[in-house]
């Protein structure tokens, strides 16, 4: 193998080891997060005092949703691109994260009307390169534009401006008794 195939073999490389952190983080956003509305349930709540059926709340998530990073407070200005990417947070010791939002619905009685609110639970990180980051699917030109490297792979998280990679392997330390 000659230095230059080195070079081009070595991006792919790198993105089928990062391949798998993403993928995960990815099927946490698109089918995680619904399982756990699923799994969730409805809640009822009887007022106090009363057995009439009626007189029953239900409550339950109807949708848990996580967006992608936006910059905060400077939306009245239409001449900047409002989003957030990583080289900014990098930059600006900042964390790379979406706000999570939700949706909450609720019913008195048993067949009552169904009331719906939408709002925000947190801010939650986002993984670089996954379907929730800003260069999900950008080609090397647009990466360069948005100031990252040509064969960026993703896989990682930025907390504080420092970049981050949750390691998932439970390697046995010497001389411990597990």
């Amino acid at each position: 193998m000659h230095a230059s195939e080195a070079v081009t073999a070595l991006p792919e490389t790198l993105a089928g080891i990062a391949r798998n952190h993403v993928a995960s983080f990815d099927y946490f956003v698109q089918h995680g997060l619904p399982e756990v509305v699923k799994r969730l349930g409805k809640v009822t709540l009887q007022v106090p005092g009363t057995k009439d059926p009626t007189s029953r709340v239900h409550v339950w998530f109807d949708e848990i949703s996580l967006g992608k990073p936006w910059r905060d407070g400077d939306s009245a200005s239409s001449s900047r691109d409002p989003r957030l990417f990583p080289r900014e947070c990098r930059e600006s010791s900042s964390t790379y994260k979406a706000p999570m939002s939700a949706t909450l619905a609720w019913s008195f009685g048993e067949y009552g009307n169904v009331f719906r609110r939408k709002f925000r639970l947190c801010t939650f990180p986002v993984m670089v390169g996954s379907v929730a980051c800003h260069l999900w699917g950008a080609s090397g030109d647009d990466l360069i534009c948005k100031g990252e490297e040509r064969h960026e792979v993703g896989g990682y998280f930025i907390l504080n401006g420092i970049e981050r990679i949750i390691r998932l392997l439970i390697q046995q330390r010497q001389h411990y008794i597990m």
